[in-house]
């Protein structure tokens, strides 16, 4: 009976964060979008080629319960190039791209991506601006698109500093939105397996923010993930399936895209079948060295969050592991069921619409 019940939650947990930006039609894109291994995320950066007008309705159809993200505004403008277009860039520009790609109520809608220059104020005016117009349309807004790495940081009143981002977070926090996310690319020059990877650049930004008053355990969604040059290579396997436990540790993180299905830039293409078979029978790892797949033999240390929603408690932690290791294992697994199941099922109906 053991080993039937252990199956079963197994297959209660066993799921993915990884998903995919779709940047146009080329391959691998068709076939990581038709299922059965479905992304958890599909981004779609509009206008683009057009395609995505074809493949949002099949992935819809192949993958159900993918999160279908859109990014609009394109990525590197400055911030007073934006302010000065911002009275027509929803009504006039953005929205019919949606339209045009398939867009529908409850979608996640993303704005321009590492914009530069602005102070903290003006940023946080014109992401909640943005955001508010997104939710009114009846989309869920993404606000941040912070480049990769560090960002950019403010100074404060008691000499200490904070990212940018925080003041946006604090403003979006009481727009009276109530569901929305910030984002960051979550793009590395060396795909290490270590709590100082660059990917990872996002539990510090959501810990500083949170120390000075930002919403803990605000959602999150890493819009592009992976490399930031290079041709994927099948060694980078190993550390997908790291990157895939550690974002499971942070249950803000709704999604991470993996960059590139569909176009020539660090093209997904050298790993699609495995990329593809691990979508279907995803088996996060942690390297071996926080008590991941190794059956819990370490304890482990794993960097996490402590759960909670936009302005919930909450937040991004080290908290301790524990041996899986027990006389008591068939009596753990009983006792786990019901929360594992349960948690499946919200993971799957919650935010995610």
């Amino acid at each position: 009976m053991l080993p039937a019940l252990l199956a079963l939650a197994l297959s209660a947990t066993a799921s993915t964060k990884l998903g995919v930006y779709v940047a146009g039609s080329a391959a691998p894109a068709p076939a990581l979008l038709a299922g059965p291994g479905c992304p958890e995320v599909a981004v779609f950066p509009l206008p683009g080629d057009g395609a995505a007008a074809a493949q949002v309705p099949a992935l819809r159809t192949a993958c159900p319960q993918t999160v279908v993200a859109f990014q609009v505004g394109g990525t590197g403008s400055a911030l007073s190039a934006l302010v000065a277009t911002q009275g027509t860039d929803w009504s006039q520009t953005w929205q019919p791209q949606l339209a045009a790609a398939g867009a529908r109520s409850g979608d996640w809608v993303e704005g321009p991506t590492e914009i530069s220059g602005g102070t903290a104020t003006e940023l946080a005016n014109y992401w909640t601006q943005l955001a508010t117009a997104v939710n009114n349309g009846g989309f869920h807004p993404v606000v941040g698109g912070l480049a990769p790495g560090a960002p950019p940081t403010v100074l404060l009143g008691d000499g200490g500093t904070e990212p940018v981002i925080c003041e946006t977070l604090r403003r979006m926090a009481t727009a009276g939105i109530a569901t929305w996310a910030w984002s960051q690319h979550a793009l590395a020059a060396t795909l290490d397996q270590s709590a100082q990877s660059a990917a990872l650049t996002y539990r510090t930004i959501a810990d500083q923010c949170a120390a000075n008053g930002a919403p803990a355990g605000a959602n999150i969604f890493l819009t592009q993930a992976g490399r930031t040059a290079g041709a994927w290579q099948t060694s980078d396997l190993t550390w997908l399936a790291w990157f895939d436990f550690q974002l499971a540790q942070d249950p803000a993180v709704l999604g991470a895209a993996l960059f590139e299905a569909g176009g020539s830039d660090r093209s997904l293409a050298p790993i699609a079948t495995q990329l593809e078979a691990y979508l279907q029978n995803p088996a996060p790892s942690d390297g071996g060295t926080d008590g991941g797949t190794d059956g819990g033999t370490d304890g482990g240390t794993p960097g996490g969050t402590t759960p909670g929603g936009n302005g919930a408690p909450g937040g991004l932690g080290t908290p301790p592991g524990a041996s899986c290791a027990t006389a008591g294992a068939g009596f753990a697994v009983l006792a786990l069921l019901p929360p594992l199941l349960l948690a499946r099922r919200r993971r799957r109906q919650g935010v995610k619409r």
